[in-house]
């Protein structure tokens, strides 16, 4: 029978289970596709033949898509070097922008997710987020009015969508528990892990009653990945020294 993953990887025959490739590759329900490591496959976004470079904040990134296992398209960055800060950092820390809070949610890191830097609006942005969580089996319980000291009260939740105060969708920041440690990517300002709520909220633990706080359950059977894994499709077609040229291009921009 056809692959229900047909429409998500159509370079791929459509009767073809786990991308023609058993041995590597596994269909997993509300995980981005992974392979047999749990590495996230990435196709490299290519633009007039070379892959995508992006910049943020004197951050260098390879620009590659990911796609959940509903077929939605996500851009997610690889950092592949550092430049000039366009911001100061404030004294005690230092910059880290290989993530952001999205990123290390969703991908453990392995990326940075810039949804709404490559969306046309806040409210686009919030779409996606909504969609990518929801297809990514993390749901969002919206009941209840955010309220910082109930959600420091649930002993249950998995982690926590920060939003603006009173504005469900208008999502600020994500963080998640691993046991009972709390885990935060507070980007220029790096990972925190801990016992304290606060600081997992906001980088440092203060002005919590600005925002509101909705618990999520963490559905994914794969939530820690290990690297990537470059889908080279995108490249076919080329003659064998282009195809070398570029896979080499590829492989060095990432490992810079």
């Amino acid at each position: 029978m056809p692959d229900k993953l047909s429409e998500v990887y159509r370079e791929v025959s459509p009767y073809s289970y786990a991308l023609g490739n058993p041995v590597k590759f596994i269909d997993k329900d509300g995980n981005f596709i992974v392979d047999k490591n749990g590495r996230i496959i990435a196709s490299p976004i290519m633009q007039n033949g070379n892959l995508k470079i992006a910049e943020l904040n004197g951050a260098q990134y390879a620009a590659f898509t990911i796609k959940t296992n509903k077929g939605t398209e996500i851009e997610a960055w690889r950092i592949i070097g550092q430049g000039d800060y366009k911001r100061t950092p404030e004294q005690g820390y230092n910059f880290d922008m290989s993530s952001n809070c999205y990123g290390f949610v969703l991908t453990d890191g392995q990326f940075y997710l810039p949804i709404y830097e490559t969306t046309s609006s806040q409210k686009a942005g919030n779409e996606l987020l909504e969609q990518i969580l929801r297809e990514e089996g993390i749901m969002v319980n919206y009941n209840g009015d955010g309220n910082v000291q109930m959600a420091k009260g649930n002993i249950f939740a998995d982690g926590f969508l920060m939003t603006t105060k009173g504005r469900k969708k208008d999502a600020m920041h994500i963080f998640k528990k691993k046991n009972s440690v709390w885990e935060a990517d507070h980007g220029y300002y790096g990972v925190y892990s801990g016992w304290d709520f606060n600081r997992a909220a906001t980088k440092d633990g203060n002005y919590l009653n600005q925002f509101s706080f909705w618990s999520y359950q963490d559905n994914r059977e794969q939530k820690q990945y290990k690297g990537i894994s470059i889908d080279l499709t995108p490249l076919k077609g080329l003659t064998k020294d282009d195809f070398l040229t570029k896979v080499i291009e590829a492989v060095n921009k990432i490992l810079q």
